[in-house]
């Protein structure tokens, strides 16, 4: 096995580490403690939430793909998200997700180019939308709390996001080949580069014609948005589970910084990075370490249990990547 290959399987083992040193140092009790005064109707109410704002996802999903052309039902949307979620959730950075266009190329017999463009585009705006509202966050937390290296985090929040629309905007093939590439290129198995290299006259060709659609684009944002404000309410609602005297606002402030925290490649299902980011931003409002935590946990539990029909479905009807 190459030092590289090596290194990417090692490397989401620094998230576990970072998980286990932060529990060596906490009261177990009291993570425990917090746990049992759980208010499951609140809970419950969460996970149905949480499942709301995965329908919204692959609604966006599917006007992507109506705006590409192909024909794909808004269920078989939001079951390919779900089994593109369980696979994220195990993969560093979130990549797995990219796996939803192997289902719907399955379902087209389109090239897989064409496929994997409307996911590509649709984490992009995702991203965006995530460092949109991150910034605000930022923002917020700035004017309202003490926040160490508030200023730096806020500038680096505001350039990421700036950078991002001018790479939506200046997205063509030259500009990809330079710079995008060789990063693709690390997340994808090296046995399957020859038959990506064959589908990029397809992906850009499809990305290049919804480019031309500001309608399109603004109707996929809209539905994104919402699809965020959702998921803020999720996590506000989970948060009263535990009785953590939290704002939603606060929430939807904190949320979109911690979720670009567990997209670094150093973990898998944010073990780890989001548990210490949940520290230090629940301490801002007074909320103790190990509540924090037991916050933090209780989110992983509902990833989990969302990602749960689309292991089944992918166990019931698992699809390899095509060769």
């Amino acid at each position: 096995m190459r030092k590289r290959d090596l290194a990417k399987r090692l490397l989401p083992l620094l998230g576990i580490a970072l998980f286990l040193f932060i529990i060596s140092k906490l009261d177990i009790n009291g993570i425990i403690g917090v746990a049992k005064n759980i208010r499951w109707w609140l809970l419950v109410l969460g996970v149905v939430t949480a499942y709301l704002a995965v329908y919204l996802k692959a609604w966006k999903w599917k006007k992507i793909i109506d705006y590409s052309g192909m024909k794909y039902t808004l269920s078989n949307s939001f079951i390919a998200w779900l089994v593109g979620f369980a696979v994220g959730m195990i993969t560093p950075g979130r990549v797995g997700d990219f796996y939803r266009s192997v289902y719907l190329k399955t379902s087209n017999k389109k090239p897989l180019g064409v496929c994997f463009a409307t996911v590509f585009l649709d984490r992009i705006v995702d991203i965006i939308i995530m460092l949109i509202f991150a910034g605000l966050g930022v923002i917020y937390l700035i004017l309202g709390y003490n926040v160490p290296y508030g200023r730096e985090l806020a500038i680096t929040v505001v350039v990421l996001a700036l950078l991002s629309l001018v790479f939506l905007f200046v997205f063509r093939e030259n500009v990809v080949r330079k710079l995008v590439r060789p990063l693709f290129y690390r997340f994808i198995p090296e046995r399957y580069h020859k038959d990506m290299k064959k589908n990029y006259k397809s992906f850009f060709s499809l990305f290049n014609r919804v480019m031309e659609k500001p309608s399109m684009i603004a109707v996929v944002f809209i539905i994104g948005l919402l699809g965020w404000l959702i998921a803020f309410f999720e996590m506000y609602l989970l948060a009263l589970a535990l009785n953590l005297d939290v704002s939603y606002v606060f929430i939807g402030s904190i949320a979109p910084i911690i979720n670009m925290i567990e997209l670094i490649p150093i973990s898998f299902s944010g073990i780890g990075t989001r548990d210490a980011a949940m520290i230090f931003f629940m301490g801002l409002v007074s909320v103790n370490k190990e509540a924090a935590v037991a916050f933090s946990l209780l989110i992983l539990v509902v990833i989990y249990v969302i990602a749960i029909p689309g292991i089944i479905y992918w166990m019931k009807h698992p699809t390899e990547l095509p060769k």
